[in-house]
């Protein structure tokens, strides 16, 4: 529901900065300087404005190239690779489980790795996602948050895009449940993910600075190698 929130968005933010371009574009063909201050003035505000649609102009680009899929396909790496890079212990919580698998469909393959950790009254879990071949639409809604910022936050919680440890990041946090989710991208297609239950949001971080982010840049060049 989330993704799907999030791909929502991203359209809707787009459809609006097109029609304020086409707007902003007709409504500078339309006008008709009546004197030499006027063109001008014109002028000016052009050249003010240019930062601004320079940067809706690459947003609409980065939304555009991710509903295409742009880009050479790539094959996710072996689920075992991504299993071993799951921690014994996260926040101080116990490995319970672990999982890999590699899927496919419509030609989207996808390799995954998931632990849960827990206590008598927390829970956590660890994910590590390869999109490999995903892209377009199906990417999009997996990590719609990685195009976009966003900032919000009320008495009952908040979400937010971020950075952690360098990286492309988005995290939520439910006050009232203390429950919160954090997703990281790392190496423009692994997304790791730490949800948490009955845990304050810096034991989830904590959990999450447990996964070698340096092998999963490994991973992702050697994979990128055996490509070529």
């Amino acid at each position: 529901m989330i993704q799907m929130q999030w791909t929502i968005r991203l359209i809707l933010a787009g459809l609006a900065l097109l029609g304020l371009l086409v707007m902003m574009g007709c409504g500078m063909c339309s006008r008709k300087p009546d004197a030499d201050q006027a063109a001008q003035k014109e002028e000016e505000a052009q050249k003010a404005a240019e930062p601004g649609l320079q940067q809706m102009g690459d947003a609409l680009s980065k939304m555009k190239e991710a509903m295409e899929g742009k880009g050479e396909p790539v094959e996710p790496v072996d689920h075992k690779a991504l299993k071993a890079l799951l921690p014994e212990t996260a926040a101080d919580l116990a490995r319970e489980s672990a999982e890999g698998e590699k899927s496919g469909a419509m030609g989207v393959k996808v390799s995954m790795a998931r632990a849960r950790y827990a206590s008598e009254e927390s829970s956590l879990e660890i994910e590590i996602t390869d999109m490999g071949t995903a892209s377009g639409l199906t990417a999009m809604a997996s990590a719609a948050w990685t195009l976009v910022d966003m900032d919000k936050e009320s008495d009952a919680g908040y979400e937010r895009t971020t950075t952690f440890r360098g990286h492309r990041a988005f995290e939520e946090y439910d006050n009232n449940a203390q429950r919160g989710e954090m997703r990281v991208l790392v190496a423009k297609r692994f997304i790791v993910k730490v949800q948490g239950s009955n845990l304050p949001m810096d034991r989830i971080k904590s959990a999450l600075s447990e996964v070698d982010f340096g092998k999963l840049t490994v991973l992702a060049k050697e994979a990128a190698e055996s490509a070529q």
